[in-house]
């Protein structure tokens, strides 16, 4: 990651809802780095800037499934 993305990324990080947790999914399809808000026993919530999911479908509603 470049000096001057990471510093933009961290900056923009400062101004999100706290706390923020920060940890690695790993997939089957590489690792995804996954920022989680609120409170652990609310209901989740996956926003997704790229739209990839539409990619997934019909199956992205496996993605979406708790564990």
């Amino acid at each position: 990651m470049s000096v001057i993305f990471e510093a933009a990324y961290n900056a923009l990080l400062t101004t999100w809802p706290h706390p923020t947790r920060v940890s690695e999914l790993p997939t089957p399809y590489g690792t995804t780095h996954l920022l989680s808000h609120g409170v652990e026993d609310g209901p989740p919530v996956l926003l997704d800037p790229t739209g990839c999911l539409a990619g997934f479908r019909p199956g992205y509603q496996s993605f979406l499934k708790p564990t």
